[in-house]
């Protein structure tokens, strides 16, 4: 039985759990190599490629993150109020998409990172819309409930 170190975070014990029961699993299904037919073979090469991903995948990025437009008072509302304005949106959640989404209609966007001290902000302006949008994640909309 491995000892974990109560100074290793939460992240990283996660991910030797994963790998211990990827190991495990691999193990096992080892041994079905020798007895089952080859398309078994294919799909187990799969599976274990795409668990050794999702386990090397860096915590921040397998959990997406949510994403709000704040208002000029600084209420936050949900990304998807923008269909009144845009009904073709879709299921576009966050400001790089919404960026790359309105350059595929032919819109001039600027995107611009916005420095806060906590949380992240982006501010995506899309003049030929009349669009000047302020992303931010929750963090950034603690006082004001998302409506």
């Amino acid at each position: 039985m491995k000892v974990v170190n109560s100074k290793t975070s939460k992240g990283s014990r996660q991910r030797e759990n994963g790998r211990r029961e990827l190991t495990e699993w691999l193990e096992i299904h080892a041994r079905c190599l020798h007895t089952t037919s080859p398309p078994y073979h294919a799909v187990l090469r799969a599976s274990a490629l795409l668990t050794i991903f999702a386990l090397m995948t860096p915590p921040s990025l397998q959990a997406a993150e949510r994403w709000f437009l704040m208002s000029r008072h600084g209420d936050c509302v949900e990304v998807g109020t923008l269909k009144r304005r845009i009904p073709d949106l879709g299921e576009i959640n966050d400001p790089d998409a919404f960026a790359t989404f309105m350059r595929e209609k032919g819109y001039q966007v600027t995107s611009t990172r916005a420095s806060v001290p906590k949380g992240k902000a982006h501010q995506v302006k899309v003049p030929e819309k009349d669009l000047f949008l302020m992303f931010v994640t929750s963090e950034l909309c603690g006082g004001s409930r998302a409506r």
